[in-house]
Order: C-alpha cells, then structure tokens, then sequence
C-alpha cells in the first residue's frame, strides 16, 4: 500500500508541476538564451513565463524562466540564458509555474520534487562495443557513476556473437548505496565457451547513487562484446 500511495502522490504531482515534457529537435543559440522543439509549432502561447528545466546534457538540472516563445519554429528564449548551449536531443520539461512567482520560490519547488520530477517513466537507450582486456581487469560496460536523482535502469543486453569455446568472461553488477560512497557488487555471473542464447540480459535494479555492469576475461582471448541498455528516468 506504501509503494502505491507513493506511485499516486508522485503522478499528482507531475500533472500539477508540468506542462509540457519533450526533447529539443534543433540546437540552441550558443550562449545557451534559447532552445527549439518543432513539435511546439503551432502551440499556443502558453509557454511564456513558466520555468524550462533541463533534464540532460551540459545544463541538467538548471532551471530557467520562458520569456519569448515562437510558435512558427519551437523555439524558446530564457532569461538568463542557460549556462551551456541546449543541444538537439536535449530532454527538458515546462514547469507549469504560476506567472510572478519569484526564483527562490521556483527554487523551493523544483529542489523539493527534484527525485519526483525525475522519477516519471521516459524510457532511453544507449549501446556500444566493449572488447576484454585481460585477467585482472574488470572492463565497463555501463556506467552511471552520478545520477542526478532517482532513476531506473532496466536491462543490459550482451551479445556474445564473437565469444568461442576458448573464452569465459565473467559479468558483475555493482551499485553505490550512499553519495560519494564505493561501488558494491551485487551479482557476478561467469559465461565459459560458445553461448545459447548469444543475447544475455543482465537485470538492474532501482538506483539513487551509481551503478554499472562490467565484464572480466578469465579465459581466452580478447573479443569485443555488443551491448545495449534501456533506462526509465
């Protein structure tokens, strides 16, 4: 009943505080006044004096309020500006902020629900290629090593297409339970020889602080590793 309660008051929350949630499709002025959405063209004027906060890239976490807001491109001037460009692909929410409320009050709100904001479910996705290095070595293969807030990362997916019966490579996950704390391992998982399924998916959990999956060859010799993860955040 505690974690539905919970659920509830965060999703009140959200619909009061937000008005609109989207990513930037076009990048800012340089000196970080302005950010575009073209899925914003033809909106109405309700964009004005609310408050934009970043939720990624060089300005996560700042908050600003709208001055300007051109309907014919999406885009959007803050003053002050931003202190770093708004880059396309940028994740940013309008705080449906009552006009005249003062900074600190803004401030108050947005620190205060920081984790609730952070918390609604926009699921991401970012891979790579990780290739072993040797016994001994614990190679990353994702990191989150300072989250801003509240996050859920789901799944990492390897793909252990190149590894051959030579090889056996061990994956661990790690998470940090405290600011600035160690990373602590919470499972580790060994793979000797030729895999089925290739497609492994190594489950994370709920995190506040910093998790990561790494992968160590025990066995064999160096192979590169595909992987993929999807985040709620």
């Amino acid at each position: 009943m505690a974690n539905k309660a919970h659920a509830l008051s965060r999703d009140e929350l959200i619909k009061i505080l937000t008005a609109y949630s989207g990513w930037t499709t076009t990048n800012g002025a340089a000196g970080g006044s302005t950010l575009i959405d073209d899925k914003l063209i033809g909106r109405n004027q309700f964009v004005p004096n609310k408050t934009i906060l970043i939720g990624s890239g060089d300005a996560r976490d700042e908050t600003q309020r709208a001055t300007v807001f051109d309907d014919t491109t999406g885009k959007i001037t803050v003053d002050p500006a931003f202190n770093a460009q708004i880059l396309a692909g940028t994740l940013f929410r309008i705080i449906n902020l009552p006009t005249g409320s003062s900074i600190s009050e803004i401030l108050t709100i947005v620190l205060a629900t920081f984790d609730l904001v952070n918390a609604m479910l926009i699921l991401e996705e970012t891979g790579g290629v990780v290739t072993t290095t040797g016994p001994g070595t614990e190679d990353v293969v994702y990191i989150n090593n300072n989250p801003a807030g509240v996050f859920k990362p789901k799944v990492v997916k390897i793909n252990f297409t190149n590894q051959t019966a030579a090889e056996t490579v061990v994956v661990r996950t790690h998470h940090r339970d405290e600011d600035g704390g160690g990373l602590i391992k919470d499972s580790e998982v060994a793979f000797a020889g030729v895999q089925d399924p290739l497609l492994k998916n190594i489950t994370l959990q709920p995190n506040r602080f910093g998790v990561d999956v790494t992968i160590e060859r025990t066995a064999g010799v160096a192979k590169a590793y595909r992987w993929e993860v999807f985040t709620e955040s």
